[in-house]
């Protein structure tokens, strides 16, 4: 069976997922037998859904490319969303959902689910994954997803508000932080006739907004006020 030899650069955060001796360099790779260029790029340890463009000898390709003998092959990393997104996420960065939440973007957590289970409502439900789970990434049903670098869970919303370009897609204080439905604020009346509502909360404030969902009611106390705090520092990263 013939060899097929071809090189292979990865550009820009693609180099985190490389060992150090590749980092920003062309790495030649020689093997027997048919593969695509997803295959190629993901048996190097990139998952496919980092990837934005895929070029061979200056000509996009797509993911089902055959690679050929020779190929230059470049790999150039990106996230493009023309809508707000959903996201899913897995139990290795689950204290990311609700500060997804507190912007308003759509999160679920799949808490205790297996990677199949996970890849199949990214599929059905076309959510992004969140994870540190390269290989969750890795499986080919996966609709769209993103390996967090980061452990701490403000540094990793920070890292996906950023990589993924998420700014204008802000909503902030508009879903529920614990189920994730929709909030909708409460009439004068409907907030004087809950019993959620401590009576010294209503001295100091009128606004009150209860989940669609677990009809939990929120209010702008000083935990609101931290939580903006982080939404401008975030606003502000560069």
């Amino acid at each position: 069976m013939d060899s097929t030899s071809v090189t292979i650069r990865f550009h820009e955060e693609l180099n985190d997922f490389l060992p150090r001796h590749q980092l920003q360099k062309d790495i030649a790779v020689t093997y027997q037998g048919r593969r695509t260029i997803k295959d190629l790029i993901e048996s190097l340890g990139v998952p496919h859904v980092e990837i934005d463009r895929v070029q061979t000898h200056g000509v996009t390709v797509d993911l089902n490319y055959i690679v050929q003998d020779q190929d230059n092959i470049h790999v150039h990393p990106g996230f493009q969303f023309v809508t707000s997104p959903r996201f899913v996420v897995d139990d290795n960065v689950a204290k990311l959902c609700p500060l997804l939440r507190m912007l308003g973007f759509d999160t679920l957590y799949a808490q205790g689910a297996t990677d199949a289970s996970i890849a199949t409502i990214s599929k059905q439900e076309e959510r992004t994954i969140l994870t540190r789970d390269k290989g969750l990434l890795k499986r080919k049903e996966v609709h769209s997803g993103a390996y967090i670098r980061s452990t701490r869970p403000q540094e990793q919303l920070r890292e996906v508000v950023v990589r993924l370009k998420l700014q204008d897609f802000f909503q902030p204080f508009t879903r529920c932080l614990s189920c994730n439905q929709a909030l909708a604020r409460l009439t004068e009346e409907e907030a004087q006739a809950n019993r959620q509502i401590p009576s010294g909360v209503r001295t100091w404030t009128n606004e009150f907004f209860q989940c669609t969902g677990c009809h939990k009611v929120f209010w702008k106390g000083s935990h609101h006020e931290s939580m903006e705090k982080l939404i401008r520092q975030i606003l502000t990263s560069p």
